[in-house]
């Protein structure tokens, strides 16, 4: 039996919902049937791009997280932060990524981006948890605050909104 993509299905569902179902509901004492099997169709389309857009949103997350990693580590050295435990963080984070699940099924592409979130959290939470002044825990956090925007403007795109900088 061949592969079907989810997304590619929930495409033509919603096709043959809008084309097929809903044309054929004329009469107009079914219009509100028409503008459920709308509906409908919407839904599916809009889950269709999400699992569609998935795993492109996940890798430029990816590659933004550990650019912000590597901007945490260089912190704690160029700033002189001695901190052991924030340097572990990074370091379980950097494993929690790459230990994370390759393949692109829906199941493995949740599985990765539990495995982002987890990974900033880790460096967040160490961070906080040291005894450290109000600017270096400022200066630590800043770089996360990147993949934080990144995963956010994917969001908001996924939801067809328009990401601007402003």
């Amino acid at each position: 039996m061949p592969y079907l993509r989810p997304d590619e299905v929930l495409s033509r569902f919603a096709t043959f919902a809008r084309r097929d179902v809903r044309d054929s509901l004329d009469d107009e004492e079914v219009a509100f049937m028409r503008g459920q099997v709308g509906s409908m169709a919407s839904t599916l389309d809009f889950l269709a791009g999400e699992l569609r857009g998935m795993k492109p949103a996940l890798d430029r997350q990816e590659t933004v997280l550990l650019d912000a990693l590597d901007g945490v580590e260089s912190t704690l050295v160029d700033g002189a932060i001695n901190d052991e435990a924030v340097l572990d963080a990074v370091a379980t984070a950097r494993s929690r990524i790459t230990d994370a699940p390759a393949a692109e099924t829906p199941e493995t592409l949740r599985a990765r981006e539990t495995a982002l979130l987890d990974a900033c959290e880790t460096v967040l939470c160490a961070i906080d948890d040291e005894d450290l002044d109000e600017a270096d825990i400022r200066s630590l956090r800043r770089p996360l605050y990147g993949f934080l925007d990144t995963r956010l403007d994917a969001q908001l795109h996924l939801l067809g909104r328009e990401v601007t900088d402003e």
